[in-house]
C-alpha cells in the first residue's frame, strides 16, 4: 500500500466505531496520522493506546527486517 500526505484512511478494530484520519507523514515503517477530533472518543482512544502491544499470529510469523541491513538474501 502506498500512502502520501493528505490521504484519508479509516482505522477499524481500534475502537468500537471506524475512525477517520488523514496521513500527515510516512517515514520508513511509521505512518503519522491526524485524527478527527471528537472528545467523546478520547476515553476509548486512551484505553487503546495504554494497552500492552500484542502481536497476532500473522505478525509473529513474518520477520521485520532491519532496514539498515539491506534486502534479505535468498
Amino acid at each position: 500500500m502506498y500512502l502520501r500526505h493528505g490521504d484519508e484512511v479509516w482505522l477499524t478494530d481500534v475502537i468500537d466505531d471506524p475512525l477517520a484520519c488523514w496521513v500527515v507523514a510516512v517515514e520508513r515503517d511509521l505512518v503519522r496520522l491526524r485524527l478527527m477530533y471528537d472528545a467523546g472518543l478520547l476515553p476509548e482512544l486512551r484505553a487503546f493506546m495504554s494497552r500492552p502491544v500484542e502481536l497476532d499470529d500473522a505478525s509473529k510469523e513474518v520477520p521485520h527486517p532491519d532496514p539498515a541491513e539491506g534486502p534479505p538474501q535468498a
